[in-house]
């Protein structure tokens, strides 16, 4: 089951710590879904620190699935 199956985002949720994390981790599983072989995909985020350990283990699942 992936982020987007267990939680549905809100408007108002973009406003909250929580919504935003849940919201890049939705976008993280989004992109390892829609890439392939013939078309990798591409996350792209700049940030100060990254600390999360839910969008840090997502995103080596994304990396490991080019």
């Amino acid at each position: 089951m992936s982020v987007s199956d267990r939680y549905k985002y809100h408007a108002w949720d973009k406003y909250t710590p929580e919504g935003a994390r849940l919201k890049l981790l939705s976008m993280i599983e989004r992109e390892i879904q829609n890439s392939s072989p013939e078309k990798p995909g591409l996350i792209m985020a700049k940030m100060n620190s990254l600390v999360d350990e839910d969008c840090i283990k997502a995103l080596y699942k994304a990396s490991a699935n080019n």
